[in-house]
């Protein structure tokens, strides 16, 4: 290759680094307003918390993560998941019942 090549296909891949990708088009919400969206979500997430929860300490304590890095990210997640739990679950009251 000459030196006049190389500058050429160096310049043809500096100019493709430069171009813009496309940005894709935004889908079409899921919800008509946003607290919807959210509390759909939140049942969501709710359903697979303790799925994820399992997948989390699996990797923390489990014999097959050799990172120690790793290790800590998921003990940080199931902290942070202890600490959304309520201490106390609510009961409704028992409303019409009499002793």
């Amino acid at each position: 290759m000459t030196d006049q090549s190389i500058r050429k296909l160096a310049t043809a891949r500096s100019a493709a680094g430069k171009e813009a990708e496309p940005v894709p088009p935004l889908p079409e919400p899921m919800a008509v307003e946003p607290r919807g969206g959210l509390r759909r979500g939140k049942e969501r997430a709710a359903r697979y918390a303790e799925n994820l929860a399992d997948l989390a300490a699996a990797i923390a304590f489990g014999a097959g993560t050799k990172s120690l890095h790793t290790r800590g990210q998921m003990a940080q997640l199931l902290w942070a998941m202890m600490q959304e739990v309520p201490d106390s679950v609510p009961v409704p009251p028992e409303v019409g019942r009499e002793d």
